[in-house]
């Protein structure tokens, strides 16, 4: 892939990874009191602004403190524990148990109630059918909430049956826009950066360093790609930038040869990649080989993990861009910072081993962890609107963040908790943040297709 050193860089950069992104959604302008405040695990405290009050007058059968006892709060969750995605995203689980183990052993859990996750064992293979089901059978069983469901797909077809009965569905493992659908949907958050974001960020790079640039597009045909797609499109309206040609690949295949055959033909001057699990380092290999093309490359953070980088290599990784708001546990001017001192000497204590602590993978569980546990610790009382409502008024950085990322929500107007991002590039061993912060605070709206 072409170097990026002979263009400005504006800012970026990768640490993350997962789920599936959406191709609609939006948030409402109404807002209303509600939120709350209290303590935090690190960091900067939480500002406890006021955000929007949920109503539960129409709930179905609301229980506001399932799943609480006297010493614990359960939440459920779902994701695929087999197959290509089983092995992709287990280090997230693996970074938030430990996170959980951590401060359940050290700290009492939160407000002296210990964090449990139950589900960890069902395998729900990515498919939202099987999510669906699991989540009922948790839902069953009186959970709290659930925590960290991963996949876009699995995650609406579960939206409206947990929305009904008034059950939070707390920092979803994607980036969909639909997690902004707040005046109709509140008790489902995100906690990745929204798709529509990143896909703001790498126009606004092409703006900046290459405005002109002809762009192909290899997507995912579902909700993720899809939305990825038509995010940058409507990011780069008005601009002198231009798709020349898009493929798609369904999800669930790995090989994309013929497609990325016919983009290469384009020799455009960059390439879009909104693709995950096996094509995504299977396209990034066509691209690698192709001595006639050498496109300014990004992909999604779906794609900058550490398994899918082990597999297609360094070399087909080359210089591809990303985005990021977390230091790199690979960066050694990382062991320096608070957060990762944390990380590496907490995560070995509770199960990580050094390989682990090494994967922003299981950095990102980590941080899942730590952002569940500071709204509990943050909401006035346990009790799932409580909570939910505290979830929509969240302002605090984390040891682990770049400088100026922060987790800010408040409410319907802004439901997105990560918007301030670095461009990140990778280095041959792992995306590292180059130039300034990318603010787009409050702004994600603006990107939705």
């Amino acid at each position: 892939m072409q170097s990026t050193k002979k263009f400005g860089v504006a800012a970026l950069g990768a640490v993350v990874a997962l789920g599936a992104v959406a191709c609609s959604g939006g948030r409402s302008d109404n807002t209303s009191s509600g939120g709350g405040s209290g303590g935090t695990t690190g960091g900067t405290t939480p500002s406890g602004e006021a955000a929007f009050a949920i109503d539960t007058a129409n709930c179905t059968d609301y229980q506001p403190t399932a799943g609480v006892t006297d010493d614990t709060i359960t939440f459920g969750t779902s994701g695929p524990t087999s197959g290509v995605y089983g092995t992709a995203f287990a280090p997230i689980r693996k970074g938030y148990q430990a996170y959980f183990d951590y401060i359940n052993a050290e700290k009492n859990g939160v407000k002296d109630h210990k964090i449990e996750i139950v589900g960890l064992d069902k395998d729900d293979k990515y498919d939202p059918n099987e999510t669906k089901r699991i989540v009922g059978e948790l839902v069953d069983e009186e959970v709290f909430g659930f925590f960290n469901v991963l996949g876009t797909a699995n995650n609406l077809a579960v939206r409206d049956d947990l929305n009904e009965g008034c059950i939070p569905n707390l920092f979803v493992a994607t980036g969909a826009v639909e997690w902004g659908e707040t005046d109709e949907y509140p008790w489902t958050i995100g906690s990745l950066p929204s798709y529509a974001t990143e896909a703001a960020v790498f126009a606004q790079y092409l703006k900046d360093n290459k405005p002109d640039a002809t762009v192909t597009i290899i997507a995912q045909n579902d909700d993720f790609g899809n939305g990825y797609a038509n995010a940058f499109k409507k990011a780069i309206e008005g601009t002198d930038i231009t798709v020349v040609e898009e493929a798609t690949y369904n999800a669930g295949e790995s090989d994309v040869t013929a497609q990325m055959t016919s983009l290469g033909a384009t020799n455009s001057d960059a390439l879009l990649v909104a693709a995950t699990a096996l094509a995504c380092p299977n396209a990034l290999k066509a691209v690698e080989t192709n001595a006639s093309w050498d496109p300014i490359t990004y992909v999604s953070v779906t794609c900058a993990i550490k398994t899918l980088i082990d597999i297609g290599g360094p070399g087909a990784f080359a210089d591809t861009l990303t985005v990021a708001y977390l230091v790199n546990p690979l960066d050694p001017a990382s062991q320096e910072t608070e957060g990762i001192k944390e990380f590496n000497e907490k995560g070995a204590l509770y199960g990580l081993s050094p390989e682990d602590l090494t994967n922003s993978t299981v950095q990102y569980g980590w941080f899942a962890g730590d952002l569940l546990a500071r709204t509990l610790e943050q909401a006035p009382e346990l009790t799932r609107q409580s909570v939910m409502e505290t979830a929509y008024a969240l302002d605090f950085t984390t040891d682990m963040a770049l400088p100026g990322a922060v987790v800010k929500t408040t409410g319907p107007d802004d439901p997105f908790p990560l918007e301030s991002l670095y461009i990140a590039k990778f280095n041959g061993e792992y995306f590292s943040p180059e130039g300034e912060v990318i603010d787009f605070e409050g702004k994600t709206v603006d990107f939705l297709p």
